[in-house]
């Protein structure tokens, strides 16, 4: 009996195993089938309510903004008013503009003087600017009447003493020269690598005078030319600081041969150009350039010695100015960048001005 009923609780136990076992089994194929459409038909829901109160909204934005056919009225409540009788709102807003890049710095040269002033009194040796605006006649000086060693910013107006000569007829430009033994001098150049005896035109000696600061193609011009006609014509066209025997000049007299160069391009068409795209592609350009924007073109010579930085320039903006910076006794590592920096605080005050007009 005792057996029967083990037989009997082991049969019970296996069909309730089995029961257990099918249960689990339907409840595996429920969840499988219907969970996932219960999430779907809720995502939906959840999505078009979603969508309707995103519609109500856009109706509400639609209804605030005005259409072609609405009333000047309504369209007056939601844009900028209208511009009044005589007054652009465009031109507000460029004055405006205008103002606050002015703001920014410098309001009048006598306040971008000053400011220059106490930015060189921080650095070691003597610094002398001038400035000349081309177009307005503004003009901007320090310590720019006195003399400073020219250096290789000489070649600003022996290259347009040569260029006048050209134009008058009295130098061929395609006339060639032989480099001399007593022509050479070190320093900047690429005729120094030659041997003496090579030929080169007066075209390609300018050239390379100012390009490369070439100092053995200038010697070779001054050959040419003579020394002394070059002296005499820098006092004949205004220069107060020459001395026949010394290179010496000032940041006043070297603008104003930067503005006859101006001039003689100006108005002596393919030769103008010619002597200027010579100073518009010099290959040193780490002090006047060197701060500025890449698009500005600048047409510069610079000059060095032991203790002297110079670089005497024209600026090509909306009003084209010219900008000398001299020096003597200075730190040569950093006057470049001191030069740099004059040269943008003078672009920033040239750019507002433009803007403001």
């Amino acid at each position: 009996m005792k057996k029967g009923f083990e037989n009997y609780y082991l049969k019970t136990k296996n069909r309730r195993k089995i029961l257990l076992k099918r249960v689990m089994f339907i409840l595996i194929i429920f969840t499988a089938i219907f969970v996932p459409l219960y999430l779907k038909n809720y995502t939906a829901n959840h999505e078009s309510s979603l969508n309707a109160v995103l519609s109500d909204r856009d109706e509400n934005v639609e209804d605030k903004a005005p259409d072609s056919n609405a009333s000047e009225s309504t369209i007056e409540k939601l844009q900028l008013p209208k511009e009044e009788k005589g007054k652009s709102l465009n031109s507000d807003v460029k004055v405006s503009e205008a103002k606050y890049q002015a703001d920014t710095g410098p309001k009048d040269i006598t306040l971008l003087k000053t400011e220059l002033e106490k930015y060189i009194k921080n650095f070691e040796g003597r610094y002398g600017v001038y400035y000349y605006n081309i177009e307005t006649n503004d003009e901007l000086g320090i310590n720019h009447e006195e003399e400073y060693v020219a250096a290789s910013t000489v070649k600003v107006p022996l290259n347009l003493y040569l260029y006048n000569k050209i134009k008058a007829g009295a130098v061929n430009p395609k006339g060639t020269l032989t480099y001399l033994s007593k022509d050479y001098e070190g320093g900047t150049g690429i005729i120094l690598n030659e041997y003496p005896g090579k030929k080169y035109t007066v075209q390609e000696l300018s050239r390379l005078s100012i390009v490369y600061s070439d100092n053995i193609a200038s010697n070779m011009l001054f050959r040419l030319l003579g020394k002394y006609n070059v002296k005499k014509y820098m006092r004949q066209v205004g220069g107060t600081v020459v001395d026949d025997t010394k290179n010496i000049s000032t940041p006043k007299d070297m603008g104003l041969y930067m503005t006859l160069v101006y001039e003689f391009y100006k108005n002596n068409g393919q030769l103008g150009s010619e002597l200027m795209n010579s100073f518009l592609n010099t290959e040193f350009n780490d002090r006047i350039p060197a701060m500025l924007p890449k698009t500005v073109k600048v047409a510069h010579k610079i000059g060095t010695h032991v203790g002297v930085i110079n670089d005497v320039g024209i600026v090509f903006t909306d009003s084209p100015y010219v900008i000398c910076v001299m020096s003597q006794g200075v730190a040569e590592k950093e006057a470049s960048k001191v030069i740099a920096y004059i040269s943008k605080k003078v672009y920033d005050f040239v750019s507002d001005i433009d803007n403001a007009l």
